[in-house]
């Protein structure tokens, strides 16, 4: 079988890792446009239950992951001039591109072809192949090929963000909110290795507009965050990104993304091309390389039968990824609307924050962190 992995991120690096281990004598190609050192986003963050899934699905790239990641079980939440810090949430951070470098070692010591700087917008010169596995991201040119076919609904955010770094190495995941003239900011922040930090500002559109930030260019962009949250920051710098934006100023805004149909033909999407999840609830990388665990199995059981085998692959992973999905974006809402739990006391503020996702209730809190339940309680008194 002659496989073509369009796209060298975490979920197509993955997917020939685990295709090629399934079946040695798969001739599979990954072609990726940017080197690992160029990749976007920094910092890459997994629960300690995603972590399980990888070193079920392959011990040895599990382990060498492992090795290069910053661990932490803390949420510091700062807010009206104060931090509250909730315990008890197991992360982990690794640079993304530290994470490309080892499943692209990986993949290669397995036989797989990995092309780095290798351009495409089109996928039809893979037409001879098997299969072509669209790995290729939110901008996905491989969906763009079959719009009609894939059918993406897309639903964008009413805010604004930068993905940014920083040197200012957090001990928890972080998250600080800031009041201006205009309106609210926030910034949510998280090490991934020993120097530096993923950083993550964002605002509502209204408030972007109001503060100018329409017209600022890039670099202006950056002096304005980094002034805003200077002392989370502690007088430490925030650092660019070199990935091209659609606007200027570098402020972005969050597109949801689900495909009705995630294959047609011998082509399939995985990750971020077929589905995307909001950033604030740290799953893309997790869902998307749990994708390529479940193709390289759907492969696998239906025996040289690939339409059943894909068919079969959105079946099982299509309802988890609309419940990310879902649950993106009743946080992505939480954070268009702080202004309406503004009024909140700071331990009751961390409390709704921790909860408005939906994947934590009040009986979890109370599981992990009995000291700021405690604490939220009494305020709610």
């Amino acid at each position: 079988m002659r496989i073509a992995c369009l796209g060298g991120g975490p979920a197509g690096l993955y997917f020939a890792i685990l295709a090629k281990r399934a079946d040695p004598t798969r001739e599979i190609e990954v072609v990726e446009r940017h080197r690992p050192e160029d990749s976007f986003g920094r910092g890459i963050v997994f629960s300690d239950r995603a972590l399980e899934t990888l070193r079920q699905a392959d011990p040895p790239s599990h382990a060498e992951i492992t090795r290069n990641f910053r661990h932490w079980s803390d949420i510091d939440i700062h807010f009206k001039g104060e931090r509250i810090t909730a315990h008890g949430h197991g992360f982990s951070g690794i640079a993304r591109a530290s994470l490309i470098r080892i499943l692209q070692a990986r993949a290669e010591a397995l036989g797989v072809k990995v092309s780095n700087g290798s351009e495409f917008t089109d996928p039809s010169p893979w037409d001879d192949r098997d299969l072509v596995v669209g790995a290729d991201g939110i901008r996905s040119a491989v969906r763009r090929s079959r719009e009609a076919r894939f059918e993406p609904v897309v639903r964008e955010s009413r805010n604004r963000y930068l993905w940014l770094g920083s040197t200012r190495r957090f001990d928890a995941f972080t998250f600080a909110f800031r009041e201006t003239a205009h309106g609210w900011f926030n910034l949510h922040g998280y090490r991934y290795d020993e120097r530096t930090s993923s950083c993550i500002v964002e605002t509502p559109e209204t408030v972007w507009q109001a503060a100018g930030l329409a017209d600022m260019g890039y670099e202006e962009s950056l002096a304005y965050a980094e002034q805003l949250f200077a002392d989370v920051l502690e007088g430490e710098p925030l650092i660019g990104n070199s990935q091209r934006f659609d606007h200027p100023s570098g402020w972005q805004r969050f597109a949801g993304i689900r495909c009705r149909r995630w294959w047609d033909g011998h082509t399939v999407l995985i990750g971020d091309a077929a589905h995307t999840a909001h950033f604030s609830i740290g799953s893309g990388t997790r869902l998307a390389m749990e994708d390529a665990i479940e193709l390289a199995r759907c492969l696998s059981r239906d025996n040289g039968d690939l339409a059943s085998a894909l068919a079969r692959f959105q079946a099982v992973r299509e309802p988890l990824a609309l419940r990310a999905l879902e649950t993106g974006f009743r946080r992505m809402e939480w954070f268009e609307d702080i202004a309406a739990h503004a009024h909140l006391a700071p331990d009751a503020f961390a409390v709704a924050l921790l909860t408005s996702s939906g994947r934590l209730d009040l009986e979890e809190l109370r599981r992990r962190d009995p000291q700021l339940m405690g604490s939220f309680s009494a305020t709610a008194r």
